[in-house]
C-alpha cells in the first residue's frame, strides 16, 4: 500500500531521477514548481514535419540529446521565441550521436536544401568525450534516407511504467528507500542521493540526486588527451561548415552532478569533474557555449536552476541559455 501511494510512475508528474532511483515522493514539489513557468508558444519547427524536397531557410538549426527536447520548456523554445528567429530542430530519433549525424549531413546533400546560417550542437557532458570517439569522416546522409526515417518512424505514446504490485517491485521498493537512509545509492538503483551544504531547490532539502553514469563518466572526461580530441574533432566540423557559410556552436550541459559538485558535504568521497576546466581553455575556430560558467552564475540569484528529482535544467536555465546563444549570435 505504501508503495502504490508514494511511488510515482506518471512521467508526466515526476522526475526521471525519481523513477531510475524507486524513490518515493508526494510530488509537492512537481506541484508547486510547474506553476512558476509560463508556457511559451512552440515556434520552432522539427524536420520530420517540413518538407525536404524544398528549399528550406531558417536562422538555427538544434541538434542534441534530451536537453534539446524539452519542448515548450526547452531552450530551443526560448531561443525560437526571440524577435526574428527561426529555428529547425533535428528530432531526436534522426540524431542517435549527434557529432557524427552532423558530420554525416555535411556529407551528403543535407545543407543544399536546408538553409541556415547557425547550427547548435547540444550534448550532455557524460557524453560528449564518448560522442567524439571513433568518428567516421566519410559517412554520409541522403535527404532520401531522412525521408524514409520519417515515413517508417511510427509515432508512439510511450506507456506509463506499470508495476506488478504482487510482483518483486512491490518489496524492492519499500526496502531501496530504507536502504536511502544508509547509503548514497542502493542496489538497482540508478539514482544517487547525497547530502548538500546548502538547500539549492525550493523544496529545502539538503541533498542531492543526480543520476549514476554522471560519475561514471568523469573518468573519461577528466582525460585532457580525450577532451581534446573532441575538441579537434569540432575544429574540423566547424571548418566543414564553414563551407557552407555556417556557423558552428557548441553547447555542452553540465551534468547534475558536475554543477552541484561543490556543494555536496562530502565531495572528498567523490572524483570532481575537470571536463570544462581541460574543454574551456583550448583554442575553438567555432562558438562556444560555457553553459556551466553561465549557469554558476545563474545560481547565486535563484533556486531551481536543475529540476530538483530530475537530470535535467529547470526553464530559468533554458532561459539563460536561450539568451546566451541569441547574444553571440548577435
Amino acid at each position: 500500500m505504501i508503495t502504490k501511494i508514494f511511488y510515482n510512475t506518471d512521467k508526466s508528474k515526476g522526475g526521471d531521477l525519481l523513477r531510475l532511483g524507486f524513490l518515493f515522493d508526494d510530488g509537492a514539489y512537481r506541484n508547486e514548481i510547474n506553476y512558476r513557468f509560463k508556457k511559451l508558444p512552440i515556434k520552432y519547427k522539427e524536420l520530420s514535419t517540413v518538407n525536404l524536397e524544398n528549399e528550406n531557410i531558417f536562422d538555427v538549426l538544434t541538434i542534441g540529446d534530451s536537453f534539446s527536447e524539452q519542448y515548450e520548456y526547452g531552450y530551443k523554445n526560448y531561443l525560437a521565441n526571440k524577435e526574428g528567429t527561426s529555428l529547425l530542430h533535428v528530432n531526436r530519433f534522426l540524431s542517435e550521436n549527434p557529432v557524427q549525424s552532423l558530420i554525416n549531413m555535411t556529407n551528403g546533400d543535407f545543407f543544399e536544401n536546408i538553409k541556415v546560417n547557425y547550427v547548435v550542437l547540444q550534448s550532455i557532458e557524460r557524453e560528449i568525450v564518448k560522442r567524439a570517439q571513433n568518428i567516421s569522416w566519410n559517412q554520409q546522409v541522403l535527404l532520401d534516407s531522412l525521408n524514409r526515417k520519417i515515413t517508417e518512424k511510427k509515432i508512439r505514446i510511450k506507456e506509463e511504467e506499470k508495476y506488478n504490485f504482487f510482483s518483486n517491485s512491490f518489496f524492492k521498493i519499500p526496502l531501496i528507500n530504507i536502504l536511502y537512509l544508509f547509503q548514497s545509492k542502493p542496489f538497482d538503483s540508478q539514482t544517487y542521493k547525497v547530502t548538500t551544504e546548502s538547500d539549492f531547490f525550493t523544496n529545502k532539502k539538503k541533498d542531492l540526486l543526480f543520476y549514476f553514469d554522471d560519475l561514471n563518466k568523469v573518468g573519461l572526461n577528466n582525460d585532457s588527451l580525450e577532451v581534446m580530441t573532441l575538441n579537434k574533432t569540432l575544429n574540423k566540423l566547424s571548418l566543414k561548415l564553414k563551407s557552407y557559410n555556417i556557423k558552428l556552436i557548441v553547447l555542452p550541459c553540465p551534468d547534475k552532478y558536475d554543477f552541484y559538485y561543490q556543494g555536496i558535504s562530502e565531495k572528498k568521497k567523490f572524483l570532481r569533474p575537470l571536463f570544462f576546466d581541460y574543454f574551456g581553455q583550448m583554442d575553438k575556430s567555432y562558438i562556444y557555449i560555457n553553459s556551466k560558467e553561465c549557469l554558476l552564475d545563474l545560481s547565486q540569484e535563484t533556486k531551481d536552476v536543475y529540476y530538483y528529482d530530475d537530470t535535467h535544467w529547470s526553464p530559468l536555465a533554458a532561459d539563460r541559455i536561450a539568451n546566451e546563444i541569441f547574444k553571440k549570435m548577435n
